[in-house]
């Protein structure tokens, strides 16, 4: 599946935008693994990753992969794309000075807490909790890919993008307990342009280009959960989420990033304080 737009809008250099799509199931590792594959092949340089996709109290369902199927949308095939895509990522970097990862994680990571037990989401699934533990794994994950790459040129964060008015907020009202508030979201709920904010920031924004890994609210860094920052708690999400997707990963790759702690370790069970950052001019935040 290929396709160009023209004239979807213009650019900094008032040039004509173009796009070009190519096939990725995140919900098929299979898939994924084809598209980085077929991605590497053109050898095109990579200066954006930003992991944004993500589904949200669905029932129960299995992908062909065996897994739940926010788990592996949500976080195993974001996991697995940017482990696939770090070899272009890097040597864009070292060419450009400047490479950024976001993953789009939601402030409702915070109602969950670490469970290394149940990330197939298959025990003990709760429509309402999966979502949260997703959000939850893509904080994890960008800090312990930071921490792999301490001298890369890629700077991973996280972030909330905002009470968004999309199919993910509307779902609160198939839940009794959420219902009434569904409505009241509406009224405050931002446009997907207007959730587009931080994450466009955190590509883009010059100022940014600090490889740490931080975490975003309304373009603004601040902190996110205790469980999410906890080192130990990443390592082991690391470990997890490596065995689960290494059928799919090349051997390079398998045997650079597949051991504990490697290439660096981490101190076990450690939170880790968000460093002190000076607040963007306001001019910056939209």
């Amino acid at each position: 599946m290929k396709g160009e737009l023209s004239s979807v809008g213009e650019g900094a250099s008032g040039k004509d935008v173009k796009l070009e799509f190519m096939p990725l199931d995140l919900a098929s590792l299979s898939s994924v693994k084809q598209f980085t594959v077929a991605f590497l092949e053109r050898n095109l340089p990579l200066h954006i990753l930003i992991n944004n996709a993500g589904i949200a109290w669905l029932p129960l369902e299995k992908t062909e992969d065996g897994y739940e199927l926010h788990m592996q949308v949500n976080h195993l095939s974001h996991f697995l794309l940017t482990l696939e895509l770090l070899p272009v990522l890097e040597s864009t970097g070292r060419e450009t000075g400047d490479v950024r990862v976001v993953f789009v994680s939601s402030s409702t990571h915070s109602w969950a807490s670490w469970d290394p037990d149940s990330l197939t989401g298959v025990t003990n699934y709760s429509r309402l909790k999966t979502y949260p533990k997703t959000k939850l794994y893509n904080i994890m994950a960008a800090h312990a890919f930071q921490r792999r790459l301490p001298d890369s040129a890629i700077t991973f964060s996280s972030l909330h993008p905002g009470m968004v008015n999309t199919s993910i907020v509307q779902g609160f009202s198939d839940f009794k307990t959420l219902k009434y508030l569904a409505g009241s979201f509406m009224w405050v709920a931002r446009t997907p342009k207007e959730g587009a904010a931080t994450s466009i920031n955190c590509a883009v924004n010059p100022q940014l280009n600090s490889r740490q890994c931080l975490y975003y609210d309304s373009c603004r860094p601040t902190n996110s959960s205790a469980d999410s920052r906890n080192e130990g708690y990443q390592e082991v999400l690391w470990e997890k989420s490596i065995e689960m997707v290494k059928h799919f990963l090349s051997s390079a790759t398998l045997a650079k990033y597949g051991g504990a702690g490697s290439p660096s370790s981490a101190p076990p069970q450690t939170e880790q304080t968000e460093p002190k950052t000076t607040p963007l001019p306001a001019e910056d935040s939209h």
